[in-house]
């Protein structure tokens, strides 16, 4: 039996070859996905937005508590400033502000709107700058459409005045473009990759990739972010990433088919072979990203925890493509792909690898390997050394484009009313005893609510006044029941000011708990700014246990596919050291502020706290394809010398120009991104670019090297009993499987074309099996429920149990039997069902994320189904996943039993299944009474065949 890692050359292999061969239609159905995804993703309404919850916080208790006494209205206020040349509470200023108020009502999605004429203290100290509190239901709060409503009725209401809105709506008319840092870092790739190639048809595959890859990718995140909460970078993180693992990848399959065009295998095979090989290494390297990514659940943040899937969809993007699409290229392409000018000639023993340029930088490296090894990690620690002063903080729109909305917003506030007013606080207040009014109220202005006037509320209000750093303290909001009172705090510091945290741990830990104390009340600070203070601490805390996973997973991985000790730890090193730099780096410019100015950075920005958490996963992940190149062709050399000096030295001549190459478009690319005006998207573009840079120079062309000299035979070394224990993996296949790839494997390869695309089962049993089975399940398994998902789970399930038994034997993936078939999609989905079961007891915050409980199984589903003996029936596994992954993510389990919903998505499928089965079989016997005497037509004469072929076959 073959192991699973050559059952995956073969495949590949076949995989490949076969879009080789068929270039035109396999083109053509990735542009037809192309614009179908790119097409719905902008045709379809944009997302709304999403409260983010860290459950157990004060925010998350303050936001339940607001959602509960005021439903359907988010949680900030939306400040529309005008500022005018008159004054604005008397006369002309004064009407144009009840213009702007009236027409702001009349704004569909607007709740409630808030003037000066209501709250004095919206009007500035100088009396020409106002705020109008735009209060928004908060399924609009997200929609653009919206936003720029309520700006530009404001403009037109002003038209005399300065008019720019701020908040989450502000923010969302605010987010910089990335189109000119695209263009750009493909340019600039254009530029490597013809001095690299040196042909232009060559370098085109890598880009055209790229740009398939973004599009998709881009795409996918978008209609993602209908669904759950994903944060605004999401889509630029995206791109750079496409466009780096897009080009990189192609890169490394464009080096390995030269290779072996060069050493004379026929183009088609060739294609082949650099997927069965190569891209066996691609697919490794690229999984590990995925999983490293996947490690951000871990954190138990929900919206890191999705931030990480959408970077992961853009990775499995390029993977596929890479994997089909490229060799698609290829095909169209042929030879077309090798220079026109060969440089040098290749020797079958390697000694060409002893000259030219890399040879000399390897032969330094190793003859003094103790001076390059000590070199190199001084400087990585110097580099690093800033990091030890990194503090998490937020930004606020100062950080925007500076012709933004929001940015103008922030400035007008600042100036006008002071730093704290741009990032108020919200006190929010649970009366356990609802609020009521004092006996005496007649001295109250008029419209004010009297149980504004509890003497609890009155105290706290008082209490929060005579606290250091706060500015101003609004009137309490209570809500109809009387359980819930709100009151806005004004800090005198802005959002990002550390001073800002030193007042909400005050309040939290001194303040509220005083005067909350015996009062049948509790009190809670929440808002916008709150809540980022909340992340920071979480992400802080969570950190240290997601490095120690993301580091344990990639060890294991290149312990198995490498099979030494050594090698995992001093891989784990080199990328702490080579993240430790970066952080160093992003700490130093924008933390220290040294060379800020020539980003465009007028000031300091804090360092976001999610920020280094993405960076870490990001570049743990890019770091294998280099660690996985470069030490593959060390074992190659080392296999044939058994020489170490000898094989570091030609493993690194080998590879130094490609990985050179593709380390240079990945950090042209990253760089570009630095143009934008956003700070997290800079702070992103100048680590990336940092850490790649210093990963692909310093670390695997110097340190690595060093170090693998200096370790000797010890780097293969691996205790006997863990070798035995260990299964077998190849990262780059075996090539040997591939000598016999066009020998069919017998039993799963289908006999004949016939029966390749003959359905397994005849349609008109599907179709009559999956009624019955709709009809059935639909009445006894969602009778007038109360959930309207319930009967569209039911559809979902019988047209994936009937498609099962329906797909052709011949289609890879499929199996053969349609009864394991069925097996299997229960199977499917119930491993979905045990891993979300599994997080919602392991990870308690997952709770209140379906969906991204079923994401993260649906993703583990496929990792299993790609990697396993279940490979063969992978199509049935993950269609049973994805049945079980929308029932689970749709319905809502508080009101529907788990059971019923287990229920809803296997029984219908099962059902239909087993029908459509039984009456394909009833219709043969009835057609064919003889059946089961006799085999069919088609096999007898691919058995005559097969006897045929064997006789005229010398032994």
């Amino acid at each position: 039996m073959l192991r699973q890692d050559l059952i995956m050359t073969r495949r590949l292999y076949l995989i490949s070859h076969w879009c080789a061969l068929h270039a035109k239609t396999v083109l053509a159905l990735w542009l037809v996905v192309l614009i179908a995804v790119a097409g719905l993703n902008n045709r379809l309404p944009p997302p709304g937005q999403q409260d983010v919850v860290l459950p157990g916080t004060d925010s998350a208790s303050a936001q339940t508590l607001l959602n509960r006494g005021f439903p359907g209205v988010s949680s900030d206020a939306q400040p529309l400033v005008i500022k005018c040349g008159t004054d604005l509470d008397t006369g002309a200023g004064a009407e144009t502000i009840k213009r702007v108020e009236d027409a702001e009502k009349q704004v569909i999605g607007v709740a409630d709107v808030t003037g000066p004429a209501d709250d004095p203290s919206l009007l500035a100290p100088d009396k020409q700058t106002a705020i109008v509190q735009i209060q928004v239901g908060s399924a609009f709060i997200g929609e653009e459409s919206v936003a720029e409503e309520v700006l530009q009725t404001g403009i037109d209401s002003a038209p005399d005045c300065e008019v720019a809105l701020g908040g989450l709506m502000g923010e969302s008319l605010s987010q910089p473009e990335s189109t000119l840092s695209e263009g750009l870092g493909l340019i600039m790739a254009v530029f490597v990759l013809l001095f690299t190639l040196r042909r232009f048809a060559a370098a085109f595959v890598p880009l055209v990739n790229a740009i398939v890859t973004v599009g998709i990718g881009s795409a996918l995140i978008g209609l993602l972010g209908r669904a759950v909460f994903i944060p605004d970078v999401a889509s630029t993180l995206g791109i750079m990433l496409g466009l780096g693992v897009g080009i990189d990848y192609a890169l490394f399959l464009i080096i390995r088919h030269r290779a072996l065009l060069r050493s004379g295998f026929e183009v088609y095979d060739s294609i082949g072979r650099t997927s069965g090989t190569a891209g066996a290494g691609m697919v490794f390297a690229g999984c590990t990203l995925i999983l490293a990514l996947a490690g951000l659940i871990l954190t138990q943040i929900s919206f890191l925890a999705w931030l990480g899937l959408a970077a992961a969809i853009v990775i499995a993007v390029a993977i596929l493509a890479s994997l089909t699409f490229v060799p698609a290229v290829f095909g169209l392409l042929g030879k077309r792909v090798m220079p026109k000018v060969h440089r040098g000639e290749h020797s079958e023993d390697g000694s060409h690898l002893d000259h030219g340029f890399w040879a000399r930088i390897a032969d330094a490296v190793t003859s003094k390997p103790w001076r390059y090894a000590i070199s190199a990690t001084l400087l990585l620690l110097i580099l690093a050394l800033p990091m030890t002063q990194m503090q998490f903080g937020q930004t606020d729109a100062s950080a925007l484009p500076q012709d933004s909305t929001a940015y103008k917003a922030n400035e007008l506030i600042t100036a006008a009313y002071g730093p704290g007013q741009a990032g108020p606080l919200a006190v929010v207040v649970q009366m356990n005893r609802a609020a009521t009014a004092p006996e005496e109220t007649f001295d109250l202005p008029k419209g004010t609510d009297p149980r504004t006037r509890d003497p609890r509320l009155v105290s706290l209000e008082v209490d929060l006044r005579n606290t250091a750093g706060v500015k101003e303290v609004g009137d309490a909001v209570v809500s109809a029941d009387g359980g819930v009172a709100v009151i806005s705090v004004i800090p005198t510091t802005g959002p990002a000011d550390p001073a800002t945290q030193d007042l909400v741990n005050e309040l939290r830990s001194t303040v509220l708990p005083k005067d909350t104390a015996g009062q049948e009340e509790e009190a809670f600070v929440g808002g916008s700014t709150a809540l980022m203070m909340d992340l920071s601490d979480e992400i802080a805390d969570a950190l240290p246990i997601f490095i120690g996973g993301v580091v344990l997973l990639s060890g294991s991985l290149l312990l198995l596919a490498y099979r030494s000790i050594v090698i995992p730890i001093k891989a784990a090193a080199m990328n702490l050291l080579s993240i430790g730099a970066a952080y160093g780096v992003v700490v130093a410019v924008f933390q220290f502020g040294w060379g800020a100015s020539l980003l465009g950075l007028e000031e300091l920005v804090p360092i976001e706290s999610y920020v280094p958490m993405m960076m870490f996963a990001v570049l743990f992940g890019l770091s294998m394809d280099y660690e996985v190149f470069l030490l593959t062709s060390f074992r190659e050399h080392w296999t044939r010398t058994g020489n170490m000096v000898t094989s570091v030295r030609r493993g690194l001549t080998d590879t130094g120009e490609v990985v050179t190459a593709a380390a240079s478009i990945m950090v042209v690319v990253f760089a570009a991104f630095i143009l934008v005006p956003g700070a997290v998207v800079k702070m992103f573009g100048v680590g990336l670019a940092t850490a790649v840079l210093v990963d692909a120079t310093i670390v695997r062309c110097v340190l690595v090297p060093a170090l693998m000299v200096l370790a000797a035979k010890a780097t293969w070394w691996l205790p006997k009993w863990l070798d035995r224990a260990l299964p077998e993996l190849h990262v780059e296949g075996d090539p040997a499987s591939l000598e016999t790839i066009h020998e069919p494997p017998p039993n799963t390869q289908p006999r004949n074309v016939k029966e390749a695309i003959t359905p397994t089962v005849s349609l008109i049993a599907v179709v009559i099996g999956g009624l019955v089975s709709w009809i059935i399940c639909s009445r006894t398994l969602a009778p007038g429920t109360a959930d309207p998902f319930l009967p569209v789970g039911v559809a979902i399930s019988v047209v994936a149990g009937s498609l099962v038994v329906w797909l052709p034997r011949g289609m890879p993936g499929s199996g053969r039997g349609p009864g394991v078939r069925v097996v299997m999609l229960i199977l499917g989905g119930g491993f979905v069902a045990l891993v979300f079961a599994l997080l919602a007891a392991l990870i308690p915050f997952t709770q209140q994320n379906q969906g991204l409980m079923t994401a993260w199984g649906l993703l583990l589903l496929v990792i299993v189904a790609g990697y396993t003996r279940a490979k063969s029936y992978g199509l049935p596994l993950i269609l049973g996943g994805i049945v079980m992954a929308v029932t689970l993510a749709m319905v809502d389990l508080t009101t529907v039993g788990q059971g019923n919903v287990l229920s809803v998505a296997v029984v219908p499928a099962t059902l239909a299944g087993l029908l459509a089965l039984t009456m394909n079989r009833f219709a043969t016997a009835m057609r064919d009474p003889d059946d089961g005497a006799s085999e069919p037509a088609d096999v007898v004469e691919s058995s005559e065949q097969t006897e045929k072929d064997s006789a005229g076959t010398p032994s």
